[in-house]
């Protein structure tokens, strides 16, 4: 069945994916390692979504070398969990389907095959393995579909009992894996929509939008790209920008909606908002309220040590709080206010250039205008 070198891969392998928290990596790691453990042309992963399969992935190594990023090239779909398709056929019988030559399937099968991609691609599918991936309690979470098993002389053979025995074990640790990533997925991203909305709702009572919310954690999210950062940081960033005015929910309308400008006693109320928005946040265990926390108190604070709440100078500054502060700035420059109207973005860079050194830190201020075709598009996709 399996040499020794073969089972220390294989076990690797289940060890590496037990090890994955993003869907995307455990996608990509079970396709590869199908195509070249299994020694097979192709490997596609079908995810189960209520009724349908969406196709998420697929591999070639034929169909690759001919036109370069095969993956890439083919556009998610759905295939209903029926007998109609082969995918569908394995998911709605969670059992697995060896098919010797998929252009001579009996008449007799409720099943058949897509030739699609093979009239596409000039490409001949002939043997086939399609096996679900379950998770621990045997349920469908989506379908692991191999093709053109190959044998030591490079001929195309049927999927024999080692192919399935790999293939049960990739699927199987991967199935299981999955449900878990995709139910903390779910978890997320309802998280992350919670907290939007918040900031949307706390930006009502500014008779702001909630797009310059979004703008401003799309800016965001660039900056956090431009600096290197890893997903993870990016996408706090991003959600945690989002929270920056949340402290305006304590002050008084009479403050908040005026249209001119502020007295000295009503900025002083006014700037307490950043230390409202902190203490929304103090004592938050997640990473995103965190940050959200360290935003809200910092996003007012300046380079030269001028700013509220604390008087922080340069890099005593957390980087998240200078980068919103540079978003926030250009934003609220960019957009009609009621004390306001809108600049154009050369006045604004004018005006921010002014403050490079004082109020903005100089290199990511550099950064930011460096990158200025990439932020105006961005105000003009979400512009009111």
């Amino acid at each position: 069945m399996l040499n020794n070198e073969e089972w220390k891969e294989l076990i690797n392998t289940g060890i590496i994916l037990s090890s994955y928290t993003e869907m995307d990596l455990i996608l990509d790691r079970v396709v590869d390692d199908s195509i070249r453990i299994i020694g097979c042309e192709g490997a596609t992963i079908y995810i189960k979504k209520g009724n349908h399969l969406e196709f998420m992935i697929s591999k070639n190594i034929i169909i690759d070398k001919k036109i370069g990023g095969f993956e890439n090239n083919v556009k998610k779909f759905t295939v209903p969990i029926s007998n109609e398709s082969i995918a569908g056929y394995v998911a709605l019988n969670n059992e697995p389907l060896i098919i010797s030559d998929v252009y001579d399937i009996p008449s007799n099968k409720p099943y058949k095959f897509l030739k699609v991609f093979d009239e596409m691609y000039q490409y001949r599918t002939k043997s086939m393995l399609t096996l679900p991936m379950n998770d621990n309690d045997n349920n469908v979470i989506g379908v692991l579909q191999l093709i053109n098993l190959k044998d030591k002389n490079n001929n195309i053979i049927e999927f024999d009992e080692r192919s399935m025995f790999v293939a049960r074990y990739l699927s199987s640790i991967a199935g299981s894996v999955l449900k878990t990533t995709i139910y903390n997925s779910l978890l997320r991203n309802s998280y992350l929509e919670a907290i939007e909305r918040l900031a949307i709702a706390s930006e009502f009572r500014d008779l702001e939008t909630s797009a310059h919310v979004k703008r401003i954690s799309e800016y965001s999210a660039v900056f956090g790209e431009l600096l290197g950062f890893d997903r993870e940081r990016i996408i706090n960033l991003k959600y945690a920008s989002q929270m920056h005015d949340i402290g305006k929910i304590g002050i008084p309308d009479r403050i908040l909606q005026k249209p001119g400008p502020l007295t000295v006693d009503e900025r002083k109320i006014m700037e307490k908002h950043t230390i409202i928005g902190y203490k929304i946040f103090e004592g938050a265990t997640s990473d995103v309220m965190k940050l959200s926390a360290i935003i809200a108190l910092t996003h007012h604070e300046k380079w030269d040590g001028t700013g509220y709440p604390n008087g922080l100078k340069g890099k005593d500054i957390p980087i998240e709080g200078r980068v919103v502060a540079i978003a926030d700035v250009f934003d609220a420059l960019v957009s009609k206010r009621v004390y306001k109207p809108a600049f154009d973005i050369s006045k604004v860079i004018s005006i921010m250039k002014e403050e490079k050194g004082k109020h903005f830190d100089p290199e990511l201020l550099n950064l930011f205008f460096k990158n200025i075709n990439r932020v105006v598009s961005i105000y003009d996709k979400y512009r009111e």
